[in-house]
């Protein structure tokens, strides 16, 4: 075998080796390649499994959340009404809330008023009780001085009904001394025609004495001496006025604190009055 031969043997064997090489290199390249294609399909089919599930679950998620949407809508609108009404509500508590700061100012008003006419009242109050106090007092004043006054009147009226008796018991004496009078006059008269006339009167005292009482019309005048003063019947006073000369009166009934006289014949200036000044003297 020539070396030409040999050298294209040797050649072919190595060419076979390198194929051979090459080609375990290649299959074990396709089979590394084949896995990992398998591996990537696999990895693949379930990215894509992953994806679906993602994409219906994001569907999913849409949906709810459109459904949510929906409803926050529908919430949203209920919600912007209740804040319409609440605002509405608000604007009108607002108002009433101005009304009522305008009443309690016109109230804080009202009552300082008050209490300035409180005050008012308390010192009218004050005025009114010491006025009823004073009231009071002057009330028994005026009892006390009533109860004085009617028993004075009482006593006045008991003096004036012994009055009316001594004057009535006076004018029956003195119906009695006018009688008696009269017949004396008759006595002292034949007596005078046949002797002649008597000299002298009673013999009287100085005395000085007040009308107390006059009855004109019955010629009746009460004087304030009577025996207990030594007065007799007959006794002759002068009735003056102020130094003026009124009339002249016989005693003709004699009590012991007072007497009863009438009027002399031919001597009366005037009537007499109570408070007269009457006296035995001139």
């Amino acid at each position: 075998m020539s070396l030409f031969a040999k050298i294209m043997v040797v050649v072919n064997l190595i060419l076979a080796v390198v194929f051979l090489a090459a080609a375990g290199t290649f299959l074990n390249a396709t089979e590394s390649w084949k896995a990992r294609h398998n591996s990537a399909a696999a990895k693949h089919v379930q990215e894509l499994d992953d994806i679906t599930a993602q994409r219906d679950a994001r569907a999913a998620a849409g949906e709810t959340a459109k459904s949510a949407a929906n409803a926050a809508e529908v919430a949203k609108a209920g919600a912007e009404g209740k804040l319409l009404v609440l605002q509405n509500s608000n604007e009108a508590l607002s108002a009433h809330n101005q009304k009522l700061e305008e009443s309690l100012k016109t109230l804080a008003g009202t009552q300082a008023d008050l209490q300035t006419k409180n005050s008012e009242l308390q010192t009218i109050v004050e005025n009114l009780r010491t006025e009823v106090a004073r009231v009071e007092g002057e009330k028994r004043s005026l009892k006390d001085q009533n109860t004085t006054l009617t028993e004075s009147l009482g006593r006045s009226q008991q003096e004036a009904k012994d009055t009316s008796a001594a004057l009535s018991a006076a004018e029956i004496a003195n119906g009695e001394l006018t009688k008696k009078v009269d017949a004396q006059g008759t006595t002292i008269a034949m007596y005078n025609k046949e002797f002649g006339a008597l000299s002298g009167g009673p013999m009287m005292t100085p005395l000085d004495a007040v009308v107390q009482a006059v009855d004109n019309a019955n010629d009746i005048c009460i004087l304030s001496v009577g025996s207990a003063d030594k007065v007799k019947l007959g006794w002759e006073f002068t009735i003056y006025r102020n130094g003026e000369y009124i009339s002249t009166v016989v005693v003709d009934k004699v009590f012991k604190n007072h007497a009863s006289a009438r009027t002399k014949s031919g001597l009366k200036k005037k009537d007499a009055q109570a408070g007269d000044g009457a006296s035995t003297v001139l």
